[in-house]
């Protein structure tokens, strides 16, 4: 998948004929200005909505005999005994093709009755739980039904939580791509209303694939190997949570693998890799095993047979979890996973945290380098991770990292009756992705996004190495025109959302002390106040590159091995290598791409239904205040809103927030 996050206008689809949405609009504008017929005043739109054909089931073959069972376990119970009642002439809002007759019923013992009617929908497009979950699209239709018989036919179809249907919308002959769409959504909530003459107002709402692959979540009933069960002791739980499993599969991949080999003497950095255990299904993944206590001797060892920590990769970790899935929806990007280190000194750079996570290469060294000897004493010096390529898939992830934020997301309150049971996986892997952030000091910003080509699947990439390779001067910014002949705007609104806290600290007193930055005010007011920041002490990082070879005086990072590591040490490491990653000699700190104003100002524009805009595409207008358009001002689109008023009506509202400079 190409990520884009910094998109021209209309990127985002063509059709045979390589038109995209810019295409499109550019050539509406000669429709209004010329007042083409078609589509000034014949123009006619479409919405129809359909149910969907019982999911097909497997056929499984045990020895008692045959059964059949659904084929998809993530799907809904629903989905596999709705009712196939309205589809084709028989869809929800088609009647009006076929002129005012095809509106009733044709059959001969009930002539006079109307056939379910479309009232209106609304198509909103979001951006889910999180920024990369974008465009996640739900559907909310409003329709009559006029007779019992067809309410029960309703009910069969679509009043079924998880059960499938299919919206389809657009401009009558019109062939254009992106003046038309099918989506396939789950419905999620429903209803109706009796009205006074029998009919009933009903209404159905749902949500695309997008929304549901998010949901998906970690297996905590994983089946053990015996000898699994057998390495967590006497009493462990048979199926066994995420964290149990892993320690599980770790302890006996590392058993099973030349017995006396870890009997070597066992200092910090010491670190052995062990495939999984044959017959087990991780038999095809890599479990490490580490030490990080400063000294065991020889003696003591005989009484120590675990090492204290056990570690997977990234990959191997996602690997381990879809396993128990049964599906692959997590994959990596394979141009945006590298690790750039600052000042070309990877050494400097990695985890702050090594019982948390180990960065590969040169970055997992932290002090104490002896070279191969067999026994290492610096993870760099392992083979297996110093020659690692510096990608995010071969991070070192532990077993206590993965306990810490299973737990986390595992216990996460959710409100209604429902127990929770489980951890969503994107959630669990975006709280690990932001520890890594934290700890890396800002060097590794592991991202989760939904692909905009495949509704279940997600890309994992760094976001930090994005940024590096973005062409942030490249992107089309669409004009939208308003008072001009061939304007196609039918509304335009503009605001401000203001956050009352961010303004009260827009003080001179924030701003001298550097808490606040009036860079970006100054770029749209010109005649803002001139405030000189109090100047900070300089830190002695600014200086390592003048010393010769820094010692582990100066770099905490390089005395885990003989001093330890706590919570607090992490921290002030990570905060050391932070600074290094921005200081005078790494990137400029200075130099923003993207302005933020303390306040966000949001533009709507409403035009005739369009399909195919896409997130975080820019757009401006031609009327904007002096001060915004003097200091370049783009609009990036962070939601649309299609509506349809069941009489031939489709309006799209593009939903969009400012920024300030280069995109």
């Amino acid at each position: 998948m190409d990520i884009k996050l910094n998109p021209d206008f209309g990127d985002y689809s063509k059709d045979a004929t390589g038109k995209n949405v810019k295409d499109t609009l550019d050539e509406r504008k000669d429709w209004v200005e010329n007042r083409q017929h078609a589509w000034n005043y014949k123009k006619y739109a479409y919405f129809f909505l359909e149910s969907m054909s019982p999911e097909t089931v497997a056929t499984n073959i045990h020895s008692s005999g045959t059964t059949t069972t659904p084929s998809q376990d993530n799907e809904s119970i629903f989905a596999f005994i709705n009712e196939n009642n309205f589809t084709g002439a028989n869809a929800i809002g088609y009647s009006f093709s076929g002129g005012y007759l095809t509106a009733f019923h044709q059959d001969t013992s009930d002539i006079r009755t109307l056939k379910p009617s479309l009232t209106s929908a609304t198509i909103s497009v979001l951006g889910g739980d999180n920024l990369f979950d974008a465009f996640i699209r739900e559907v909310d239709v409003k329709f009559k039904v006029y007779t019992f018989d067809d309410l029960n036919l309703v009910e069969r179809s679509f009043f079924l939580p998880g059960a499938k249907a299919t919206v389809k919308y657009g401009w009558a002959d019109q062939p254009d791509v992106n003046l038309s769409k099918e989506l396939e959504i789950r419905i999620h909530d429903f209803g109706f209303t009796m009205n006074d003459d029998g009919s009933y107002d009903c209404y159905i709402k749902g949500l695309t694939l997008g929304f549901f692959i998010g949901q998906q979540q970690v297996s905590d009933t994983i089946p053990l190997h015996i000898k699994e069960q057998n390495a967590l002791g006497d009493g462990a739980a048979n199926p066994a949570s995420l964290p149990q499993a892993f320690k599980a599969a770790a302890i006996c991949a590392h058993h099973n693998s030349s017995w006396y080999a870890w009997f070597n003497t066992w200092t910090a950095g010491h670190m052995k890799k062990f495939p999984g255990l044959p017959g087990a299904s991780y038999s095809s993944l890599t479990f490490y095993a580490a030490c990080l206590h400063p000294e065991l001797s020889m003696a003591s060892l005989l009484n120590y047979f675990e090492p204290m920590y056990y570690y997977i990769s990234l990959e191997d970790l996602i690997e381990f979890i879809q396993i128990n899935q049964g599906s692959a929806q997590f994959s990596f990007d394979s141009k945006l996973c590298k690790i750039k280190p600052g000042h070309g000194k990877a050494e400097l750079y990695g985890s702050a945290d090594p019982r948390k996570y180990i960065f590969p290469g040169r970055m997992a060294y932290y002090g104490r380098s002896t070279g191969f000897t067999g026994t290492h004493s610096n993870f760099a010096d392992a083979p297996m991770l110093g020659a690692q390529p510096l990608k995010i898939q071969n991070i070192l992830i532990s077993h206590s990292a993965i306990n810490t934020f299973y737990k986390q997301v595992f216990e996460q309150k959710e409100k209604g009756y429902v127990k929770k049971t489980t951890a969503k996986t994107v959630n669990f892997l975006r709280a690990l992705g932001n520890d890594i952030d934290r700890l890396s000091g800002g060097l590794v910003d592991i991202e989760i996004q939904k692909s905009k080509d495949k509704d279940d699947q997600f890309v994992i990439f760094n976001k930090t190495s994005l940024q590096e390779k973005a062409n942030i001067h490249s992107a089309y910014v669409y004009p939208f025109e308003i008072l001009k002949q061939e304007s196609i705007i039918k509304n335009v609104t503009f605001s401000s959302d203001i956050n009352i806290d961010d303004m009260l600290a827009m003080t001179v007193g924030r701003v001298k002390s550097g808490d606040v930055s009036i860079e970006p005010i100054k770029t749209v007011y010109t005649n803002a106040p001139p405030i000189k920041v109090k100047p900070k002490t300089k830190s002695k990082l600014n200086d390592l590159y003048g010393i010769g070879t820094p010692g582990p005086d100066l770099i905490a990072k390089w005395g885990i091995f003989n001093t330890g590591i706590d919570d607090a040490k992490a921290i002030g490491i990570a905060d050391t290598m932070r600074k290094l990653l921005v200081g005078p000699d790494g990137t400029n700190g200075t130099n923003i791409t993207q302005k933020v104003l303390p306040y966000n100002l949001k533009l709507g524009i409403t035009i005739d239904g369009v399909e195919n805009i896409g997130f975080a595409e820019p757009v401006t207008i031609d009327k904007l205040p002096a001060n915004y358009k003097n200091a370049g001002a783009k609009f990036i689109v962070d939601g649309l809103e299609h509506t349809f008023d069941g009489d031939g009506g489709w309006e799209t509202r593009i939903l969009t927030s400012m920024v300030i400079g280069d995109l």
